[in-house]
């Protein structure tokens, strides 16, 4: 909204050639009350699913601090924090095929020269 003089006219700053204005809210999306409601809402929907589907774990919209858990959360870490855990891993399953391999081949070989 464009901020007006007393003749109704745009008012500017200095030598802007922007008038001036002020933002308001026409959704209100991100005030806090609005987020506990959404969060409390998709907890109940969410809890009366499990219970007709006779799963016995329930969620809550509330904090570890709001619900007296002393552990604090986790963060989830995304599939590429372990990509080179993964990859050594891998690396340990090729070398063991590998000389499994091999350990067959020379066991072959000894029978066949047997």
């Amino acid at each position: 909204q464009y901020i007006l003089d007393e003749n109704g006219n745009k008012m500017y700053t200095g030598t802007s050639k922007y008038p001036k204005s002020r933002k308001i809210l026409m959704v209100d999306w991100d005030k806090k009350e609005k987020i506990i409601e959404w969060r409390h809402n998709w907890a109940v929907n969410v809890n009366q699913v499990l219970e007709q589907k006779n799963i016995p774990d329930r969620i809550s919209e509330k904090s570890f601090v709001e619900q007296g858990i002393a552990d604090t959360p986790m963060q989830h870490e995304g599939i590429n924090s372990k990509r080179h855990e993964r990859k050594a891993f891998n690396q340990q399953v090729k070398n063991y095929r590998k000389s499994k391999a091999g350990y067959k081949n020379m066991q072959e070989k000894v029978v066949n020269r047997g």
